[in-house]
């Protein structure tokens, strides 16, 4: 590697315990680091005091403090992608790690696939079979939103050029599932995609999380995939259908399991709409087309199933 070339950015909200880690991982990565930027979102648990500690320490380290309330992940990612100055971009969250020989790994991908602008690789050892490869665009998009094993949806583990960046491809304020509804946007602007079957990325859930637990911000899921629907339901409507019927069954999930009939019946009222296309489109995978087919026993049967196997 001739000179550092990725921007590494993490958004930072009181991750005292974990920090250390999460930024040890990415110091260990070697030359092709050319900044690591910590925002911080309003922490106030002594995570900036850390953060002042690792830039004294790191010359390649630098810290954006976001003063007021927390803004979220979504405008933390987007003030570092704003300030990044290298040729890369990388995601991290703040609780999570990159893998020893990361990015030598995603930038591999970049030299085998001199037209690719995203490098993806794994979070979970095994979820991607297949051998190295490049998809165009819609491929790419497709393949997310069918939900295929390792083309995941995190904005992590991924190595982006820093110039696929802009209003149209940053990440909506204020949103929960910002990820999900992002991916397909920025791939679309994407001349290609590789992705590897590399494990790069150690993603630790915690207890207590957002994913582990019920909030009423569960239901930005909707938000997500009926944005992407209107986006790319003319482009790829099998792919975008799935998706959101993926979406809309695992919140009537929740919600049934959480007593919300509220957002039970407009889960189901979706549900309905979707699920006779879901069973005829042999793409879908095959969770989505059983949980169409057992749809049609009904709305107490399907969240009494749900409540049963939560």
């Amino acid at each position: 590697m001739s000179k550092p070339v990725i921007s590494v950015v993490v958004p930072v909200h009181n991750a005292g315990r974990t920090l250390d880690a999460c930024v040890a991982s990415v110091a260990s990565q070697g030359d092709c680091v050319r900044e690591l930027i910590l925002v911080d979102d309003a922490s106030t648990d002594g995570s900036a005091a850390l953060m002042a500690g690792y830039a004294a320490r790191y010359p390649r380290l630098r810290v954006i403090s976001l003063k007021s309330a927390a803004r979220g992940v979504s405008e933390a990612r987007n003030t570092g992608i704003c300030a990044a100055a290298g040729e890369y971009i990388a995601f991290l969250d703040d609780d999570d790690e990159y893998m020893p020989g990361a990015f030598a790994a995603l930038l591999g991908l970049f030299d085998r696939f001199p037209g690719a602008d995203i490098a993806v690789g794994q979070f979970r050892q095994g979820a991607y079979a297949g051998a190295e490869a490049v998809l165009d665009p819609r491929g790419a998009v497709e393949a997310t939103l069918y939900q295929r094993p390792g083309f995941h949806e995190s904005a992590w583990g991924k190595l982006y050029r820093r110039s696929l960046f802009d209003g149209d491809t940053l990440f909506a304020p204020g949103r929960r599932y910002e990820d999900l509804e992002q991916c397909p946007r920025i791939y679309a602007r994407a001349r290609a995609v590789a992705f590897t079957a590399a494990r790069v990325y150690r993603y630790k859930p915690r207890e207590g999380s957002f994913l582990a637990t019920w909030s009423p911000a569960r239901a930005d899921a909707l938000w997500a995939v009926d944005t992407i629907a209107g986006r790319f339901g003319g482009v790829c409507p099998g792919a975008a259908r799935s998706r959101r019927f993926s979406a809309y069954f695992n919140l009537f999930n929740l919600a049934a399991a959480n007593s919300n009939d509220e957002m039970v019946r407009r889960c189901w009222a979706e549900l309905k709409k979707m699920r006779a296309a879901v069973l005829r489109d042999g793409r879908c995978r095959m969770r989505n087309r059983i949980a169409a087919a057992l749809s049609y026993g009904g709305l107490t049967f399907t969240s009494l199933l749900s409540k049963m196997f939560r």
